[in-house]
């Protein structure tokens, strides 16, 4: 037994990438109070934050809900390290985004004891484009210039459903479970430049060396991912929940990976490419996550709050890309990194119709410390506020009965600090090279801000 649970372990992939497991809000009602949920969510959404919630459900609903609105400004300090002739330049990847995306459609219905729900939601939608450059004529040293390129993009959809019900007046318990598609798309272009006789006064024209590489990393992942949850109200002003989020189990990858480098000299042209598909063994992805919160219920208010720990078990491949491609054998060490993050929010009743949420959230990454190109390891600190409309809509027939409508706008900011792995180039002499696995770290500066928008029936 302990031989396969090490032989699973060891199969687990490590990526790490610049969004985290929850940073999407994907109801109503976690859009409003920050995520602070697990003990008080009573809509669709419940199927992903705690299908116990279902059980509160009374009457059927569909929520559609979408980040309407997202903009992104990331900045890797000092992301990119260049040696030339006359020293070492330091230079920032940036880049800003406007990105619309994240919807989720959930539906709840009553049958008997039971409530039943189901839809599809993307917890992941995220995309990194960064850039930065070494113009030709850089203060520095004119003989040297780069063009640095790196544009990730990730998508994660849950396809599933889950059921609550009712133990007795006061516990609920419900399960869920999700098939779950990822795919990922890794795109790195990086171009080196370093001209001679380029001084002031050359009659001849300036010999240039050039390398351009671009690598891509495509890959498609299907996984089963399980759920399961209990809320329990001790009395009527005050609420718990807790919710087990199980570690996605891959049953298959696709990978395509491509590398292609040209290097030009005064003595011609040399083409290198490299091309591979395969499928990945079994494995796990994203960590173990439970959640456990309370909630008290005042006289128009509700004030809540959780904590959530995640744990990671990943398979570390410490051998450097050079050794890689040389063949080096595989020497996997285990790393298990733990995690907690905390959510708090508040929801007021203005009217019978109408209210205000607010709530702050501390989001924590699991991922283990960044080593090579493109990963990044972040924690994003932020708060939300948001209002919600009710209307109803009373139908005019024999069996007469009413519609509710529910409108929600809520904002989201979270700053976000953290590392990215370092790039190194050598532009000292015609030699060019560059290392996109140094081993060292840069700070990480990240501003978000969403407009999430949701839309809820009941009838």
């Amino acid at each position: 037994m302990r031989l396969a649970l090490l032989a699973l372990v060891l199969a687990i992939p490590a990526h790490a990438h610049a969004g985290n497991d929850d940073t999407y809000f994907l109801s109503p009602d976690a859009a409003l109070t920050a995520g602070a949920v697990v003990a008080t969510i009573e809509e669709a959404g419940a199927v992903w934050y705690n299908p116990a919630g279902l059980a509160s459900i009374e009457r059927h609903q569909l929520d559609v809900s979408l980040t309407a609105v997202g903009v992104r400004r990331r900045v890797v300090e000092g992301g990119i390290e260049t040696a030339l002739p006359s020293g070492t330049l330091r230079e920032d990847l940036d880049g800003t985004r406007i990105d619309i995306g994240s919807p989720a459609t959930l539906m709840a219905r009553r049958v008997g004891d039971v409530t039943i729900g189901g839809g599809i939601v993307t917890s992941r939608d995220d995309i990194v484009a960064l850039r930065g450059d070494t113009p030709l004529d850089v203060a520095s040293d004119p003989r040297a210039f780069q063009s640095t390129e790196l544009l990730r993009s990730q998508t994660r959809l849950h396809l599933g459903g889950g059921l609550g019900f009712r133990v007795n007046d006061r516990l609920r318990l419900g399960a869920a479970a999700f098939l779950v598609v990822e795919s990922l798309d890794d795109h790195f272009t990086v171009s080196l430049g370093y001209a001679e006789n380029v001084t002031a006064g050359a009659t001849d024209p300036p010999v240039i060396t050039g390398l351009n590489r671009v690598q891509r990393d495509r890959s498609t992942r299907w996984g089963l991912q399980l759920t399961a949850g209990a809320q329990w109200e001790p009395s009527a002003k005050l609420a718990f929940g807790l919710h087990v989020r199980a570690p996605i189990l891959l049953v298959r990858e696709a990978l395509d990976f491509h590398d292609v480098q040209q290097q030009t000299d005064p003595s011609g042209l040399t083409n290198f490419a490299f091309f591979e598909r395969r499928a990945a063994p079994v494995g796990m992805l994203s960590p173990t996550r439970v959640a456990l919160g309370g909630a008290y219920r005042g006289e128009g208010f509700t004030l809540s709050a959780e904590l959530a720990y995640a744990h990671a078990l990943r398979s570390l491949d410490v051998r450097t890309r050079a050794q890689r491609e040389a063949g080096a054998p595989s020497a996997p060490i285990v790393d298990l990194r733990h995690n907690v993050t905390a959510r708090v929010g508040g929801l007021v009743r203005l009217t019978d119709t109408k209210a205000l949420g607010f709530g702050a959230f501390v989001d924590r990454s699991p991922e283990r410390r960044p080593r090579g190109l493109g990963e990044f390891q972040i924690d994003y600190y932020g708060a939300t506020l948001g209002f919600r409309t009710e209307t109803q809509v009373r139908l005019d027939h024999e069996r007469a009965r009413t519609l509710i409508f529910r409108t929600t706008i809520a904002l989201r900011y979270a700053l976000g600090l953290g590392e990215a792995a370092l790039l190194r180039y050598d532009q000292s002499s015609p030699a060019l090279t560059f290392t996109p696995e140094t081993g060292e770290t840069r700070d990480v500066l990240f501003h978000e801000a969403y407009v999430f928008v949701g839309s809820s029936l009941l009838f």
